[in-house]
């Protein structure tokens, strides 16, 4: 009768793998069953159940000397990264965005801008307005006053956006001297011939969306981003389904944004490029607003910005709207 190899005891085995893993990933080296044998079991199956799903191994035959050590060596950086991983805290979507909404600490706002917009023919329009604000971002109200070319010359739209209240909006048309609601419905109509609708003309109130970040790595410019999906929490305060946000990781400013309707198709992609502080508050010099489908786009460019001037409620009022020679 021929002599038996040496067996190690399966339990033997297991326990003093797992004293190895301790010491390797805490940084030091406990001893090991020379030379590191495996048990003699050939055909069983052993799966070590360990902290990592990356270091869980089944055998199906006799391993080899050396071969824990080889495969420890080779898989323990993949453990690590995974622990960091999970150590890592992702930050909290809607905290990104109220950092977003809480640097813009201006009381009041006077823009004086462009906007031009290019159809499918490459002809390009040029309109000029005033727009005012009086409030806090996402709580306020807003008048945008258009001043040249002649045909659209006092032409202006009066937007509500406040907390715990529907968006509300008034277009004035001085030619029929005439001043109208906005319906829910129109809000997604482009607003005068231009690639911005009539709801993305009006800031968005921040408690009327849901947020959840999607990603970290995106570069913008060269800034690293973090990705949000936006959500409204019911279908009347938006006319999109969802919306992208891109923010970087050192400035609180929504740089990029891709809109989605109804269907999930996206729709429009706006981009915020000419970043800079006016009274501690970053703004957007540039802001293009690109309509996916009809393959259009409008720039809106500001050239001059007052932040604190002082605006009084009663120039956010549909008597005023009315004023068409108010700019």
């Amino acid at each position: 009768m021929k002599n038996a190899s040496p067996k190690v005891s399966l339990v033997t085995w297991i326990r003093s793998v797992a004293v190895t893993l301790q010491g390797l990933i805490l940084g030091f080296t406990p001893a090991l069953p020379s030379p590191l044998e495996a048990p003699a079991f050939a055909g069983e199956v052993i799966q070590l159940a360990l902290p990592w799903p990356e270091m869980v191994k089944a055998v199906e035959y006799r391993p080899q000397p050396g071969w824990f050590r080889s495969k420890v060596k080779t898989r323990l950086p993949t453990a690590k990264t995974r622990l960091a991983a999970a150590l890592h805290t992702a930050p909290d979507a809607r905290q990104i965005m109220e950092s977003v909404y809480r640097q813009d600490t201006s009381r009041d706002a006077t823009w004086r801008a462009v906007m031009e917009t290019t159809d499918k023919k490459g002809t390009v329009r040029r309109k000029k307005f005033v727009l005012r604000k009086l409030g806090s971002l996402g709580n306020s109200k807003t008048l945008v006053r258009f001043t040249d070319p002649a045909e659209v010359r006092g032409v202006g739209l009066l937007s509500y956006n406040l907390k715990g209240a529907g968006d509300r909006q008034w277009l004035y048309t001085p030619a029929i001297q005439r001043t109208r609601r906005i319906a829910p419905q129109e809000r997604q109509r482009r607003f005068l011939g231009t690639d911005f609708t009539h709801e993305d003309m009006a800031e968005r109130v921040l408690e009327d969306f849901t947020y959840r970040l999607l990603g970290e790595g995106d570069v913008i410019d060269g800034r690293r981003t973090y990705k949000i999906e936006a959500r409204p929490i019911s279908p009347d305060k938006s006319q999109y389904k969802l919306v992208h946000l891109w923010v970087p990781q050192d400035i609180p400013y929504v740089v990029q944004a891709e809109m989605y309707d109804q269907r999930s198709q996206k729709v429009r992609l706006l981009r915020a490029t000419g970043l800079e502080k006016v009274s501690g508050i970053w703004i957007a010099r540039r802001l293009e607003m690109s309509s996916l489908i009809e393959a259009t786009k409008t720039v809106l460019l500001v050239e001059e910005i007052r932040f604190n001037t002082g605006l009084k409620e009663e120039l956010f009022t549909q008597q005023a709207l009315e004023k068409a020679d108010v700019f």
